[in-house]
């Protein structure tokens, strides 16, 4: 038992990493229906996880090979996931508000729909926001793909995969903009990232036991 809780604490960032990414993941495609509570918190985790992850990586990338698409990569990922986090509070902090006040307090017919016409336009907000954290979203994504190309432990593959859905995921944002790609009746390749991050997690780890085990 005292081995397992020794494996825990050695990787317990890539062990939340993972959460984060099968909660988003299972969400997006719709698989779990998670209790509201809990549906909250863990997509409010995203963010605060995300940018460790960020971090983590682009210390590892610069290890082999410094360059300045790292150094932007790391800043354009706390850039996407600050926006990421504020455009969540006020997505959950307006639909609350409206479900809890606006629409409880409506006495007609008419005002109900006046309600709900305005909530639409507080909603603009959040989803043109999604739209700011995809930018540099997907920058990011691009830039560490471009370096993971060059390196040797991450490989051509991953690379490949990161280029080709960051800028897929950005053409599509920036074609349907001010709409999500989503909105617009087209496909969202957001989760396909999702695929990227789990990848990369997984050779994180297979890096630090290689080290561990060649006593470097």
């Amino acid at each position: 038992m005292s081995r397992v809780y020794a494996v825990l604490a050695k990787y317990w960032l890539a062990i939340l990493g993972f959460v984060i990414i099968l909660f988003y993941l299972t969400n997006a495609f719709q698989i779990i229906d998670y209790p509201d509570q809990v549906f909250t918190v863990l997509f409010l985790a995203i963010s605060p996880v995300a940018i460790i992850g960020v971090y983590a990586i682009g210390k590892r990338l610069a290890q082999s090979r410094h360059s300045l698409g790292i150094d932007l990569a790391k800043i354009y990922g706390i850039i996407a996931f600050g926006i990421f986090e504020m455009m969540l509070c006020i997505q959950f902090g307006s639909r609350t508000y409206f479900r809890e006040h606006l629409l409880n307090d409506a006495k007609s017919d008419v005002s109900n729909e006046i309600v709900k016409t305005i909530y639409k336009g507080v909603n603009a907000v959040q989803f043109t926001m999604d739209i700011a954290f995809d930018i540099f979203y997907c920058l990011m994504i691009v830039l560490f793909s471009v370096a993971m190309f060059r390196n040797n432990l991450f490989g051509k593959a991953l690379g490949v995969f990161g280029v080709v859905s960051g800028l897929g995921l950005l053409t599509l944002n920036l074609w349907t903009f001010p709409y999500p790609p989503g909105e617009s009746g087209l496909i969202d390749l957001g989760p396909l990232t999702g695929i990227w991050w789990i990848w990369v997690l997984f050779i994180l780890i297979k890096i630090e036991r290689r080290e561990k085990y060649s006593g470097n």
